[in-house]
């Protein structure tokens, strides 16, 4: 039997199955997606975990002593990290924000497609496609196989981590928050975290020999030097601001510690995480020199403005847009030649998008099926996947 050693660890993630599943496919069900060929990642951490909660009998023993503790429920509970790569974070952005736009990607130039990644504002509950998403997908004569009326909208996920005695999966994995970050002299980073509904051990190991890497040695990365940060009142003109780092953050509002029984978990593992609360979309910025009021006076005066980060390396980009931000404050900083530590908010567009141009790098502008979501992506690259569609 193989010790576990740091440097022998195998990520591996595939997405949840979304094209005619069949009932064993969906959230509860038996059938767990493969992972294998094109599935095993390259990401800084993995960590799963999932120690039992027991109940302890406190009944009176007529000692010290108490009874033995009983299992009540078994909570798998995730956290990863990851460079986003060009052509390769497709799954793991795409199932963090939940949605992308069914009439994408589309494709233009030479091997390039441009997708567009928002958030749906019911969220991320497993379910069947809208009748606007149904027209859409139905039209996207790309999509192979073609749209199908019972597909479903499922962007749950399976985490694969082979150790030494054993393959260690979580299946059905919500991702609940997730940021994105940089800073300078590095690359764009993906951090997420949630929920998933049963961990799966296999001493077998059947799966993880069958594991490749899906992303080549020439791989593509997205450092803070590719960026550019746009920000504009709504309505007024942009500037270009000089930023050393910036973070954004979403929280889904997801009701996970739900432990139901009648069902094949019996009472043991999480029912399905339903969107319950507020989704939360928040950041900052860390700007070079302290040489303005501006940012705290637009946050004494609820001014309102847009943001975004704007990665570009030949013609791929990565353009995180964000239509209506408040700033919360504005504290400056006095050491490594002084700095203004911004932090926002974002929020329900109320004004024009202010981004069309970005939503048309293809040389079609791609319309938001929801236009209210507060934040939404605008990714140019090799991939012609459309995440609802992918399977792998």
């Amino acid at each position: 039997m193989a010790q576990s050693k740091d440097f022998s660890q195998e990520f591996a993630i595939v997405k949840a199955v979304g094209n005619t599943p069949t009932t064993a496919e969906l959230y509860g069900g038996a059938t767990i997606p493969a992972v294998g060929v094109g599935s095993k990642v390259r990401w800084d951490e993995m960590e799963i975990t999932d120690t039992p909660e027991k109940y302890k009998d406190i009944g009176s023993t007529g000692n010290q002593f108490t009874k033995n503790d009983i299992v009540s429920a078994v909570p798998v509970s995730w956290s990863g990290k990851t460079d986003v790569f060009v052509d390769n974070t497709l799954t793991e952005i795409g199932c963090s924000f939940g949605f992308e736009e069914l009439s994408g990607p589309i494709a233009y130039g030479v091997g390039l497609n441009s997708h567009l990644i928002s958030l749906d504002p019911l969220g991320k509950d497993q379910k069947a496609y809208s009748t606007a998403e149904a027209n859409d997908a139905t039209a996207n004569l790309n999509f192979a196989p073609a749209y199908n009326a019972s597909d479903m909208k499922n962007t749950f996920i399976r985490l694969f981590d082979s150790v030494g005695p054993s393959d260690d999966s979580a299946e059905n994995c919500s991702i609940a928050s997730f940021k994105l970050s940089c800073e300078s002299k590095n690359p764009l980073k993906l951090e997420m975290s949630g929920s998933g509904e049963r961990m799966v051990r296999d001493e077998a190991k059947a799966q993880s020999p069958n594991l490749t890497d899906r992303v080549g040695c020439e791989e593509g990365r997205l450092f803070m030097r590719h960026c550019t940060a746009i920000v504009g009142e709504i309505g007024g003109a942009e500037s270009t601001l000089s930023i050393m780092s910036f973070e954004v953050g979403v929280e889904m509002g997801q009701a996970e510690d739900l432990f139901t029984s009648g069902t094949s978990n019996g009472g043991l593992s999480r029912a399905e995480p339903v969107s319950t609360g507020e989704q939360v979309v928040s950041g900052s910025m860390v700007i070079n020199k302290h040489d303005t009021i501006k940012w705290s006076e637009y946050a004494e005066n609820d001014t309102k403005l847009y943001l975004k980060f704007d990665f570009t390396v030949g013609l791929k980009r990565f353009i995180l847009c964000l239509p209506l931000i408040n700033i919360k404050e504005a504290p400056f900083e006095l050491g490594d030649g002084s700095k203004i530590n911004v932090s926002f908010e974002a929020h329900i567009p109320c004004d024009a998008d202010p981004f069309t141009a970005e939503r048309s790098v293809s040389g079609t502008e791609q319309a938001l099926t929801y236009p209210e979501t507060p934040i939404y992506l605008v990714w140019a690259n090799g991939n012609d996947n459309n995440i609802l569609r992918q399977e792998d």
